[in-house]
């Protein structure tokens, strides 16, 4: 073979290697690009499932990492946050020298937090400061880590990460809103004057609108719960004005709202809600405000102005409202003595979706139902399934002495004597208990039974 044709064979042969590694790249580079753009331009779905091919198309590429981020955003945008929480998990565990990990953590947290798992998501958000302390996310991780534990109650787990974030990121562009963090859990541990001091030194050194905002928010409630009713209203008007139309600014509006309330002030609740209705457009800010105003409403006794917002409320498309809508209705129904509707309404709430917090209320307010209508089995089936999970409420003693009274009237001595010894087990000081024995001896000798 001479040299030329010898040459020409092995060009050939490199050339043959080459050409189909060209195309293959090219290729991968037209599939991201295309899934990029579906994605960029709002069309979620088509790109999580182009973003889907690609992963399992090109396995070992540069941007497989990035592909996975991507899908997950996709798949948190159609609202699949159980499978958006797995893409982003195993982006961050398959990928871990990757730029996206700490952004696939801080993911995870976000897609718990959309499932209702706060505890899940505040580990998740923590795991980005364990593994990677100097990303400028670690503390933006431990500020979402341990304001979901003060919401959970964790009210020490979220002060040891507070405490570790405000020792080891004075630097971070986060630290004043991580001090302000701090006064709110200090407010929650009923620590009032350090909160304060935590709030004014925030407030005396931060330029930022609005981290001083959060911060007059702070003061505000501190001397909401001091009892300072004036120094909080004038503070919360001032953030409504200069804050208009911001997330701040409606929070002051909604802790106007509450101080008035504690004050026994509806008119002036109820009037800060509505003119905020023009300023706050978001659809979550609206029925907020709507929500309160029937709230307040129901307080005040003005169960006719709270029916009328309620239908609206229950007419706007919305699954969750409509239900809250409900119980509500059945709230206002038991105030006016519609007992059946009642009844009903809080019978469909326990069916519903709403959280257990709502749930608790429909059962306790069951069982009095039934107690003012004199209907023991009902009342105490509705009352023990609320003591399984509320055994420390103070307010069940009450309910408790009713049922037994109750019990007694109705001649049902046996079941009155077995209710009368759970109160005493539970309530070993009550100074009813006599009280009690007594109506229970009297029941007896009306029945003849000495």
């Amino acid at each position: 073979m001479n040299n030329s044709r010898k040459y020409l064979l092995i060009w050939t042969l490199l050339l043959g290697l080459v050409v189909p590694a060209f195309t293959q790249q090219y290729n991968e580079s037209n599939d991201f690009s295309y899934a990029l753009k579906l994605y960029n331009e709002g069309f979620y779905d088509p790109a999580a499932q182009q973003f889907s091919k690609f992963i399992n198309r090109y396995p070992g590429s540069e941007r497989i990492a990035d592909a996975h981020f991507y899908y997950g955003e996709s798949l948190l945008k159609l609202q699949e946050y159980e499978d958006a929480r797995i893409e982003f998990q195993d982006l961050a565990v398959s990928f871990p020298d990757h730029h996206r990990a700490p952004q696939g953590w801080m993911k995870v947290g976000e897609s718990y937090e959309l499932l209702g798992k706060g505890e899940e998501a505040a580990k998740a958000y923590e795991t980005v400061k364990i593994l990677y302390p100097q990303d400028a996310l670690a503390p933006q991780g431990l500020l979402k880590a341990a304001g979901i534990y003060m919401e959970i109650d964790q009210v020490n787990r979220a002060e040891q990460i507070l405490r570790d974030f405000l020792n080891r990121y004075l630097e971070s562009s986060e630290y004043p809103r991580g001090r302000v963090l701090y006064g709110r859990l200090l407010i929650k541990k009923r620590e009032y004057e350090r909160a304060g001091s935590e709030f004014r030194r925030v407030a005396e050194t931060s330029s930022d609108k609005q981290i001083l905002a959060e911060a007059r928010l702070g003061e505000a409630t501190v001397f909401q719960q001091l009892g300072l009713y004036k120094r909080a209203e004038s503070t919360l008007e001032e953030i409504i004005k200069s804050q208009s139309g911001t997330p701040q600014g409606f929070e002051a509006v909604m802790t106007l709202s509450s101080v008035y309330q504690d004050n026994r002030e509806w008119d002036k609740a109820v009037a800060v809600l509505r003119q905020a209705l023009a300023k706050y457009n978001l659809q979550d800010q609206q029925e907020q405000l709507k929500l309160t105003q029937v709230r307040v409403l129901i307080l005040k006794g003005d169960y006719f102005a709270a029916r009328r917002l309620l239908e609206e409320l229950k007419t706007s498309g919305d699954r969750k409202l409509a239900q809250l809508a409900v119980f509500y209705q059945a709230c206002c129904d038991l105030e006016e003595q519609r007992f059946d509707a009642a009844g009903t309404g809080f019978q469909n709430t326990l069916q519903s979706e709403l959280d257990s917090g709502y749930q608790m209320v429909a059962l306790l307010n069951l069982a009095r139902l039934h107690l003012r209508q004199g209907d023991f089995q009902a009342a105490r089936q509705y009352l023990s399934q609320y003591q399984a999970a509320n055994s420390g409420d103070p307010g069940l003693e009450a309910l408790h002495r009713d049922l037994i009274e109750l019990a007694f009237r109705n001649k049902l001595l046996s079941a009155g004597v077995d209710e009368l010894q759970r109160y005493r087990g539970a309530y070993p000081n009550s100074l009813n208990r006599d009280d009690l024995i007594f109506a229970a001896g009297k029941a007896f000798f009306r029945d003849r039974q000495y």
